[in-house]
């Protein structure tokens, strides 16, 4: 496929748009698009310790259950990473994921360590079978890494909230959302600058698919819709990655839920 094609086949929108971003069929003027009704089939609101109560697989890149992965038991959340140096999980719930229309409910908290990295990624139609030893730092677990260091794309999307600067590798040297595929630098389909990722403060997020069209909402405000044209759907994996690179930050999250979409 060829860049012209490529760029004809995305479709981006960017701003504070309507919670619905889409449509799967052109509707005529003045005529609501239908209404997707929604059912739930997966969730976890991490009162039970989730490296133990058989919905996730856990992958880890130090191996530490007490800064990656680790379960607060008293606030019942769930810490991606805590504040280590070169950490990294990547979480898959155990759904396989092959709807084409779906979405996922959680709400995440990021300090900032004061000095924070490097961000966390929702991962979905990922190839969960790489894994593997997901990689640390901006890679985010989105990648896995080698022994003798070398890294490798793991096919799949994801939902980025990048919180640090990484120059060569991320488009913009400020807080952003994009969505990415397979690697994560220079893969930026579409991005937004934002603010409101590591703040020490709890947000909601939403994203949404339909039949390639996505949006990412947080705290109901949209922040990207587009279209992506002929989504590889041949994998199953969806969950969430994060790191930790020399800078350190928590990557938390809460309340995740996945729904199927249907007429």
């Amino acid at each position: 496929m060829n860049l012209s094609y490529k760029l004809l086949c995305l479709i981006f929108t960017a701003g504070m748009l309507a919670p619905r971003l889409f449509a799967v069929e052109p509707t005529p003027a003045g005529v609501p698009p239908p209404k997707i009704s929604y059912k739930l089939v997966f969730s976890d609101d991490f009162s039970t310790d989730p490296n133990t109560n058989g919905k996730w697989t856990v992958f880890r890149r130090q191996g530490n259950l007490n800064a990656e992965g680790y379960w607060d038991s008293t606030q019942h959340v769930w810490y991606l990473t805590r504040r280590k140096s070169d950490l990294s999980t990547a979480a898959f719930a155990n759904y396989e994921l092959t709807a084409q229309s779906w979405k996922v409910d959680f709400k995440y908290l990021v300090d900032n360590g004061p000095m924070g990295a490097d961000g966390f990624v929702f991962m979905f139609y990922k190839d969960k079978s790489r894994y593997g030893v997901p990689d640390s730092g901006n890679y985010m677990a989105f990648q896995t890494r080698n022994p003798d260091n070398t890294k490798n794309p793991v096919p799949g999307y994801g939902v980025e909230f990048d919180t640090f600067s990484n120059p060569g590798c991320d488009p913009v040297g400020e807080n952003y959302v994009a969505v990415v595929r397979d690697v994560i630098c220079d893969s930026a389909l579409v991005y937004r600058p934002f603010e409101k990722i590591d703040d020490s403060k709890w947000h909601s997020a939403e994203i949404v698919f339909n039949h390639g069209h996505l949006s990412c909402s947080v705290d109901g405000k949209t922040l990207h819709g587009f279209t992506l044209c002929d989504p590889d759907y041949t994998f199953t994996g969806i969950g969430f990655g994060a790191g930790t690179g020399s800078y350190v930050a928590d990557h938390v999250i809460d309340d995740f839920q996945i729904w199927l979409g249907g007429n």
